[in-house]
């Protein structure tokens, strides 16, 4: 089920402006996705889900997440990090959740 956006004010670069509030930032969406925000990805039940499925998808040499803001608080060009990259993050994240006993370990097959 799709849900149904605003109309395109403007576009920024990849973004595009779909609405905004005063006194709030601007809602951006990525430029010719606009009106193709979903509310359930077929195949999907949890986030990893859908982050497993762009890995199968593009690979994991491809783009993941992006981020463009510097110290000095310009914006600079993006610097990605690949979905292999981030798998490692969360793999990692994963593995401190559970040294610190902060959930407990998934059960074992027998």
């Amino acid at each position: 089920r799709r849900v149904s956006q605003p109309s395109i004010m403007f576009r920024l670069g990849f973004s595009a402006v779909v609405g905004s509030k005063p006194d709030e930032a601007p809602t951006l969406r990525r430029a010719g996705y606009e009106g193709k925000l979903m509310d359930k990805l077929e195949g999907a039940q949890v986030l990893s889900d859908v982050f497993d499925m762009g890995l199968a998808t593009v690979g994991p040499g491809s783009p993941c997440f992006g981020t463009r803001f510097r110290a000095d608080g310009s914006v600079g060009a993006f610097e990605w990090q690949t979905y292999q990259e981030v798998r490692a993050r969360i793999d990692h994240f994963q593995l401190g959740l559970l040294g610190l006993r902060l959930v407990p370990p998934a059960p074992t097959a027998d």
